[in-house]
């Protein structure tokens, strides 16, 4: 039993429910609770499991799964626990990467209106609400990577290169070392250098 491992396990578990990030949590709980197997943990090991089990059943989603709604912890039900939150791990993981097709064309949609608004407001000198726009299109985002070129395209062709770099970044984190957002980055980067020197 590798305490440091289970330690961190349900202190990540506790950060990622707080962050919202529901699965993670899940998943690190889990990681932990199989870190612990069959032995009879320490006692604050323990107090770590309970904790972290009290924050986790504050979600809906999990109260849902949960048989009446509710669960606690009694040292020697680790296994139990373990067998329980795996299930709804996996259950909670497969609902949040299934979109149903409403829901897809309805984001979608939504993004193309946001993405076009920005567009025009660009095309009329307005850049913040062109870029109001457009951050409401990325967060109708879910795997349009190509988006964060072409809002950044707009933005650098727009002299906007300030407005254009954290959509950069972001695009060189999903499509790392791609050739289209390298070189507009470094348009970007000439552009900087050449308003610096006006």
């Amino acid at each position: 039993m590798n305490i440091r491992q289970i330690r961190e396990n349900f202190g990540r578990a506790r950060t990622s429910f707080q962050r919202n990030e529901m699965v993670r949590a899940l998943n690190c709980f889990v990681a932990g609770l199989r870190e612990v197997g069959g032995s009879a943990p320490p006692t604050d090991i323990r107090g770590d499991i309970r904790d972290t089990l009290q924050l986790l059943i504050r979600d809906e989603q999990v109260r849902a799964l949960l048989p009446g709604g509710q669960c606690a912890y009694a040292p020697g039900q680790e296994k139990e626990l373990l067998a329980l939150f795996a299930g709804i791990h996996d259950q909670i993981k497969e609902a949040a990467e299934t979109e149903d097709r409403e829901t897809a064309l309805a984001r979608k949609i939504k993004l193309d209106q946001a993405y076009n608004a920005g567009k025009k407001f660009l095309e009329q000198g307005r850049a913040s609400e062109a870029d109001a726009s457009f951050v409401e299109a990325v967060r109708a985002y879910r795997d349009e990577h190509r988006l964060f070129y072409m809002i950044a395209g707009l933005l650098v062709d727009a002299g906007e290169v300030v407005r254009a770099g954290p959509y950069l970044k972001k695009g060189l984190e999903v499509l790392p070392g791609d050739p289209g957002l390298m070189e507009l980055l470094e348009k970007a980067r000439v552009l900087r250098q050449a308003m610096k020197a006006r």
